[in-house]
């Protein structure tokens, strides 16, 4: 495994262990951490494309990984905001948890990278598919509620919440766009994987 996928899963487990964190305990990650280590990650497996290694053993080409980090990351770019201005806490609270819900999944692609270089079992290979399909809805349905739940605490008459609305708006436009056809697929791998030897 080249230095640049073993940098970019152990930023991906870090994201997900700080999201994790942020959803079981009391303690707090703060947003910052969560975002420096997202577009680590992102932006290795990006390279790693460009290089011509595809960092997901489940992926064809670099395309689906270049549509979907480059979206990820438009979509970071717009919440960078809530780094620098004051919001209340429940909006801070509610944003970071919108943000540990949504890379839950990075959990996800640490396993694919892992995968790329070390064969899984038929078991291990429907357990990450059986988590993809967890991802894509229920996951999913998770966020969608947070980020209503967002929408109703702002003031639109507030410039500082403007930012805010876009990644709210962002948010629900990547989820109906992307994650309907990533759930297909993953149900469609994963009744092959139980039920094709």
């Amino acid at each position: 495994m080249s230095l640049i996928l073993k940098v970019s899963l152990l930023s991906h487990l870090i994201t997900f262990s700080s999201s994790f964190i942020n959803l079981t305990t009391t303690l707090n990650v703060p947003s910052s951490f969560l975002m420096f280590f997202i577009y680590l990650a992102y932006s290795l497996d990006i390279v790693s494309c460009y290089r011509g290694i595809i960092p997901f053993y489940r992926c064809n080409n670099a395309y689906d990984i270049y549509k979907h980090h480059i979206a990820g990351m438009i979509m970071f770019s717009l919440m960078s905001p809530v780094l620098f201005l004051e919001y209340s806490q429940k909006i801070q609270y509610i944003t970071n948890k919108i943000l540990s819900v949504g890379f839950l999944s990075s959990l996800n692609e640490a396993i694919m990278i892992y995968g790329t270089f070390n064969k899984l079992s038929r078991l291990q290979s429907n357990l990450e598919l059986l988590f993809k399909v967890y991802i894509f809805s229920i996951n999913t349905d998770w966020n969608i509620y947070n980020t209503f739940t967002l929408i109703k605490l702002l003031n639109y008459k507030k410039m500082k919440h403007l930012p805010i609305y876009g990644v709210c708006f962002t948010s629900l436009i990547f989820y109906a766009c992307l994650y309907p056809g990533l759930l297909q697929k993953s149900i469609h791998k994963l009744k092959r994987g139980l039920f094709i030897k």
